[in-house]
């Protein structure tokens, strides 16, 4: 029978080392500006550091959490450019909780590509706090404020999935919604034509990079300020 692991999650230098001289064989932390866990501490590189070593010298295991995302709100904002071409159009955007980097750099990447673009214009961008609900009430009020939209951009595929229903129960299938993540049910989804598409990151790839990044770190080198790792994008008809 394989060994349970302790994993244990720690926002702070004391919940480490509280983690660890508990028991934990392994814990899981957020890089300062690299992941989506703001609503819990961070690492800086110094302290990401010492801890790294506190805990090696001890036999646990550390797991950092990643997730920047600017590309794949780009890759999401050229698709529904590809799809509506000059004639653009309204657009939604539909955000994540606001302030973490996943919300913020998805954003930030969607509104590269139609910001400034003729007869493109973003009429609504509302917080969905990651949530199906809250995702189709802000696509059922934004059909209310603005029945022209053309297309949907929602920051995660639970949000979508809601756009969706909202649009569905309007008779509005003929808007163009993406979603962010690749799960399971917005997959299927795209494969049915109801989603257009869903953006899909790369985990072994990200992890992969991680674990370098911090290989190279931990022994002098100097990282740059933001790394870059290949995201994909899911479409109806793929």
């Amino acid at each position: 029978m394989s060994k349970i692991e302790i994993l244990a999650p720690v926002g702070s230098e004391e919940m480490l080392r509280a983690a660890v001289f508990s028991g934990a064989d392994a814990v899981y932390l957020g890089f300062a500006g690299f992941n989506a866990r703001t609503g819990a501490g961070n690492f800086t590189a110094d302290s990401l550091k010492e801890a790294v070593r506190f805990c090696h010298v001890r036999g646990v295991k550390v797991h950092v959490a990643l997730n920047t995302t600017v590309y794949g709100g780009e890759l999401a904002g050229e698709y529904i450019k590809e799809l509506l071409g000059e004639a653009g159009g309204e657009l939604l955007e539909i955000q994540g909780v606001a302030g973490t980097s996943a919300a913020r750099d998805r954003g930030e990447g969607f509104h590269k590509a139609v910001d400034g673009v003729a007869n493109y214009t973003v009429v609504d961008s509302q917080i969905g706090n990651w949530d199906k609900a809250q995702g189709m009430t802000i696509m059922e009020n934004a059909l209310q404020a603005h029945p022209n939209i053309k297309a949907v951009f929602a920051h995660n595929d639970t949000m979508a999935m809601g756009a969706m229903e909202a649009a569905y129960a309007a008779g509005r299938e003929d808007i163009i919604i993406i979603g962010f993540d690749a799960d399971d049910d917005a997959v299927q989804a795209v494969k049915d034509g109801k989603l257009a598409a869903t953006v899909a990151q790369q985990p072994d790839l990200m992890g992969g990079r991680g674990v370098e990044l911090a290989h190279d770190y931990l022994n002098g080198m100097t990282l740059n300020a933001a790394e870059a790792v290949e995201v994909a994008l899911i479409k109806t008809g793929d």
